[in-house]
């Protein structure tokens, strides 16, 4: 629905519009610039790395795997994960491509999955 209402928004405007999708951002910056830091009463939403944190912080006393049921080699689901600063580099370029009155729609990820345990 966002995309529908900037590409509607795009449809009147000289305005360069640069739609990127990207799913199962993982990681921080290494030198600390970025990363997660997210409200405590927003722990319990399922993010997979604010779980992490919380379990080698002791927070929570370990991690629960859900959907253990796939036909994979551990059972878990394979999914793209692409590292936050892959992705602002994935930002930064599509900048570089963005024209005036241009749509740019890309799907933002490393193209080989992961098993979740794996990860």
């Amino acid at each position: 629905m966002a995309e529908e209402i900037i590409l509607d928004f795009h449809k009147n405007s000289n305005m360069s519009v640069m739609i990127l999708r990207y799913f199962n951002v993982i990681g921080s910056d290494p030198n600390g610039r970025l990363g997660e830091a997210p409200r405590p009463e927003l722990r319990e939403h399922g993010r997979i790395s604010g779980a992490c944190f919380d379990a080698a912080r002791g927070i929570i006393p370990g991690l629960k795997v859900r959907g253990i049921d796939y036909k994979t080699a551990d059972g878990t689901c394979i999914r793209d994960y692409i590292d936050v600063t892959d992705l602002v580099d994935a930002h930064v370029k599509a900048l570089e491509k963005a024209r005036p009155g241009k749509v740019g729609i890309y799907n933002v990820g490393t193209g080989r999955g992961k098993q979740l345990c794996s990860t």
